[in-house]
């Protein structure tokens, strides 16, 4: 009998709990405290609540009677938890396999020991180029970029895997070809998102931040040798190449199926960007909400054919559809995200020069359908500087 390789038996686990209503990945935001200040963070900072070890403990034993099998703490830093270490330690009591979003700042060498001693094996880390000054603008924090590859090389040592995760934007539009030369350097594997959303409380700040397909196109083939790289898998990039033909009756989103957000608050979304809230964790039980929620009943239904503006797009083979930005940009998760339009655009434009070598000009911000999304998109002012908070 052929033996499943792990993305096989990944795959398979997925279709069972899509069949089955599982919550598999379960995303929950630990603080939205930071110590940086990134020029294109949705998180709203100023919101202090947060959860308990006891609380986070009553809803992860909910998470795990629903079948969930794997969380991701995210933030604001998860560094900033000085109970981190506890929280970790009460999701592994469920057997979840546990990943992290970080900036891998604030990591001590004991603190990834014991990270890799109660079984963390992956950490997400946010970069945002090869250059020094560059993330470090970015971020808004002088020697940021030190301290995240320090906690790199020291994750990695320790034995846990480590993915590079970079959105691409105005700042670092033309440091992608040495992001991957940086992730090679260390043996790991970084992930690109040309998608720039707006804050989470509905602030468009961030959006001064988009470039223009052309622009994103153009990022990935001043890159030598980055299409075969891509296309090898060693970077991931969403639809590198074509997407099969789609059924109407498809459903286009995991978000409420097998996955979903639980905020700071412990209040439950389908996903970090579809906002649109279920109720709260604690106070109505993560369980009964999965389980009984008249909300995720409905978006269970949700299928390509309720998208009224991407029926007959031209990009719908280039295009990673997400009714969650459509929610956060439009209110509406029928409708298009312009970021996600403007990133099909992109990959439609790389997809045929390092296939077919058509040329291209930059066609702009591409927006389709989306009429009033234009003044979003671009041209907005840029985000009042914060205190770091720490």
């Amino acid at each position: 009998m052929r033996r499943l390789s792990v993305g096989d038996a990944l795959a398979k686990l997925e279709a069972a709990a899509w069949r089955a209503v599982v919550p598999l990945y379960v995303t929950v935001e630990l603080t939205r405290r930071c110590n940086l200040n990134c020029d294109h963070c949705y998180v709203d900072h100023h919101i202090k609540d947060q959860l308990s070890v006891e609380q986070l403990d009553k809803i992860f034993a909910d998470v795990a009677r629903a079948g969930g099998l794997f969380l991701g703490f995210t933030g604001g830093e998860v560094g900033l938890r000085k109970d981190l270490h506890e929280i970790i330690a009460a999701a592994r009591q469920y057997r979840f396999n546990v990943k992290l979003l970080s900036t891998a700042t604030l990591f001590s060498q004991e603190d990834i020991e014991r990270l890799a001693a109660s079984g963390v094996r992956q950490v997400k880390v946010s970069i945002y180029s090869a250059s020094p000054a560059v993330h470090d603008r970015v971020v808004r924090r002088a020697g940021a970029h030190a301290l995240s590859l320090r906690g790199i090389r020291r994750l990695l040592d320790a034995g846990i895997e480590v993915t590079m995760a970079c959105p691409i934007m105005r700042e670092n539009k033309d440091e992608i070809a040495s992001i991957v030369a940086l992730a090679d350097s260390l043996g790991i594997r970084a992930e690109f998102d040309g998608r720039v959303n707006p804050m989470e409380n509905g602030g468009t700040d961030p959006c001064s931040l988009r470039i223009t397909a052309g622009e994103l196109a153009a990022s990935f083939n001043a890159a030598p040798g980055l299409a075969e790289y891509l296309m090898k898998g060693g970077s991931s990039w969403e639809n590198g190449g074509l997407l099969p033909p789609r059924d109407p009756d498809e459903h286009v989103c995991s978000a409420g199926n097998t996955l979903c957000f639980i905020d700071s608050r412990g209040d439950v979304f389908p996903c970090v960007w579809w906002r649109e809230k279920i109720g709260n964790a604690l106070s109505d039980g993560f369980y009964e909400l999965w389980k009984t929620s008249r909300v995720f009943a409905r978006i269970r239904q949700f299928k390509l054919k309720d998208l009224h503006e991407c029926q007959d797009c031209s990009l719908q083979q280039h295009c990673s559809v997400c009714p969650g930005v459509g929610y956060q940009e439009r209110g509406d998760a029928a409708l298009a995200g312009s970021s996600v339009c403007n990133t099909a655009a992109a990959n439609k434009l790389f997809y045929d020069y390092e296939r077919h070598r058509v040329p291209y000009e930059d066609p702009g911000y591409v927006v389709l359908g989306a009429t009033g999304a234009k003044g979003v998109a671009r041209g907005m002012s840029k985000r009042t500087k914060l205190p770091i908070l720490g």
